[in-house]
């Protein structure tokens, strides 16, 4: 009997000690487990870079061809489009992502777009843009630009009496020169929005754009009704657009 209650009591011992070891070693898996999860919360997310670098090459002057993206004389051009990105690990407590971006930087259609996202938090985004519009640059014309708006016949311009075409210009041939009519858009917009509680929000919203060159316009002059002229003329452009707005709903 005696050997018996020292068996029992033995097994029970080594139970008894077992049992912490256990405990312990369940507590340390925790303990890994625990600060892998932190180490993934705490860990930086990457930046994604992708970068497109190249040429164009035009074989021929086509300003048409190039009315909206800036391709309009012979030769080559930088290509040159970008992306840096931002992205929090899905896996971790970060909530911050960005994105710079770039397109047609070697060309006059550039653009450039900033956009920064904090989740339920707040978001700005900045977007700058370059738009041509080249119509036309094998335009002749017998004026001279005085000043914007301000067109003078070329001196020693004659015409015929009583002359109802252009067969009447004597001097029209040798007075001509030659004319570009083109604009060019430079746009700005900038938005900001921030929670400012469970029923405020702050949103501000700018936006600024310029607009310069010539386009065409029509006339018509004479002395009388029985005698007037049509011509097209270069007409300026400058235009200056600011809007502005913010309040909180």
């Amino acid at each position: 009997m005696n050997i018996k209650y020292k068996t029992i009591l033995s097994v029970i011992a080594l139970a008894l000690f077992a049992l912490p070891l256990a405990s312990w070693a369940q507590d340390e898996d925790a303990a890994d487990k625990k600060d892998a999860k932190k180490k993934e919360a705490s860990k930086p997310a990457e930046i994604q870079n992708v970068a497109t670098i190249g040429a164009y090459y035009l074989d021929d002057d086509s300003y048409r061809f190039g009315k909206y993206s800036g391709l309009t004389d012979k030769g080559g051009y930088a290509l040159l489009d970008f992306r840096l990105e931002k992205r929090p690990d899905p896996k971790s407590s970060d909530t911050t992502r960005w994105r710079m971006q770039g397109w047609r930087l070697g060309l006059d259609s550039r653009r450039l777009e900033f956009t920064y996202s904090n989740q339920g938090t707040q978001n700005f985004s900045a977007d700058y843009r370059e738009i041509p519009n080249y119509r036309f640059s094998d335009g002749l014309i017998p004026y001279r630009k005085q000043s914007p708006g301000l067109w003078n016949l070329a001196s020693g311009w004659e015409v015929q009496p009583r002359s109802s075409n252009t067969r009447g210009f004597l001097t029209l041939e040798e007075s001509l020169v030659s004319l570009s009519v083109d604009t060019k858009r430079r746009r700005l917009d900038l938005a900001y929005d921030r929670k400012l509680g469970a029923n405020w929000n702050l949103d501000i919203d700018y936006k600024h754009e310029t607009k310069k060159g010539e386009r065409t316009l029509g006339s018509i002059f004479g002395t009388n009704f029985a005698n007037p002229r049509a011509v097209i003329l270069p007409a300026p452009v400058d235009w200056n657009t600011v809007r502005r707005s913010g309040c909180p709903a």
